[in-house]
This record gives structure tokens, C-alpha cells and sequence, in this order.
């Protein structure tokens, strides 16, 4: 949708050439071209400026478990996206994933900028890679754009200190504290949502 309104954009300013150059008026075309600009600038600006605060979790040790995430939005609304899983008789002989999500949005609102000092506090600095191995871990990541950091982690729960796990829980429990309602779809980080198992090796050639 953004690519065809800028290409709709771009040929109003190529018609508008060609009728200012017709009709000798440089002036009003410089003009013209001055106001695209403004307008292209704010807009992008407004873009970059959207706030959030996202968790997603991978594959779990259960392979029947669905991979969700969820967002807090700077409109101060709450985000969920869940997979939907194969469950028809047979189906799991292809996997139980299938990659595809069912989005809801929360019916009540939160106070955004209260999430927000938290997390600037708690998840500013990268969160310490203990690499302890636990037989059930489920690998998770933390994206957020806040106060002009971006920052992007990927860890497992027991890696993060007291604080930072108390606000992860906190967030958390927003899934079962607000009600929610469905929607057609929301953006959420791919990469542990749509990550693939890696291809089992070809089985030896027989003798």
C-alpha cells in the first residue's frame, strides 16, 4: 500500500512538471516540490518515532506448544499474536507448527510510558550471556524502540536478573489480565516465529 501511494506520488510531481514547465511557471513548480518534500518528510518522522515494547518466544521443548509474542504499542493498547498449530489427527507427521498466527488486540488500555521508564531502566544494557543449559528452555527475544534506542536480544528467562524478571512477568501477565479481541493481523519481529528446524541429514546410502 505505502509503495502505491508513492508511486501515485511521484506521478502527480512528474504531471506537475510537465504543467509548470507548459506553462513557463518555475516558480509555482519549486513551490509544488517544497511542499511534497514537507510532507514526506513529517511522514516519515511520525514513522519513526512509533514506540514499542515486544517479547516473543520460539519452539518449546512441547512440540505441540504454539510460539506467541506479545506488544505494547505506544497508543497504549496490548498486542498478541499465537500460532495456530496443526491439531487434525495425522496432521503433526508434517510438524505442529505451521507458522501462521491468529492476532487480538487489547479492549482496555495501559499506561504506556510506565512500561517504558521500566524497560529503559531494566533492558538498556545487554542482558549477561551466562549460557546455562536447561533441558526445557524456550529461547526468547526482547525488541524495543524507545527514547531513540532500538535494541534487539535474544535470551533465555534465566539469564535475566530479579528486576529484569519481574517487569518480564509483569508484562507477561497483561495476556491474562486484559480482554482481548481478535484482528485481522499486527506486525511482530519473524525470527523466532517463523524459524525452521533444520533439515534432518539424508539417510545413509543403502549397501
Amino acid at each position: 500500500m505505502k509503495n502505491q501511494n508513492l508511486h501515485l506520488s511521484l506521478t502527480s510531481i512528474k504531471n506537475l512538471y510537465f504543467y509548470a514547465m507548459t506553462s513557463k511557471n518555475l516558480k509555482k513548480l519549486r513551490t509544488i516540490l517544497v511542499c511534497f518534500s514537507m510532507v514526506f518528510t513529517i511522514t516519515n518522522c511520525s514513522e519513526n518515532k512509533a514506540k514499542y515494547i515486544e517479547f516473543t518466544k520460539g519452539r518449546q521443548m512441547d512440540p505441540q506448544a504454539p510460539r506467541f509474542g506479545i506488544k505494547l504499542s505506544d497508543d497504549n493498547h496490548v498486542y498478541l499474536c499465537e500460532e495456530k498449530m496443526n491439531s487434525e489427527e495425522g496432521s503433526h507427521a508434517l510438524g505442529y507448527h505451521t507458522g501462521k498466527y491468529r492476532f487480538y488486540k487489547s479492549e482496555g488500555k495501559i499506561d504506556f510510558s510506565k512500561y517504558e521508564t521500566l524497560v529503559l531502566e531494566n533492558f538498556s544494557t545487554e542482558i549477561p550471556r551466562n549460557f546455562i543449559k536447561i533441558a526445557d528452555a524456550t529461547f526468547e527475544q526482547i525488541n524495543f524502540n524507545l527514547e531513540n534506542q532500538n535494541r534487539i536480544q535474544n535470551f533465555y528467562e534465566v539469564q535475566l536478573h530479579s528486576d529484569q524478571e519481574n517487569l518480564y512477568n509483569q508484562i507477561w501477565k497483561l495476556k491474562e489480565d486484559l480482554k482481548f479481541m481478535q484482528i485481522d493481523s499486527v506486525y511482530f519481529h519473524q525470527k523466532l516465529l517463523q524459524e525452521k528446524l533444520p533439515e534432518p541429514p539424508p539417510p545413509p546410502p543403502a549397501k
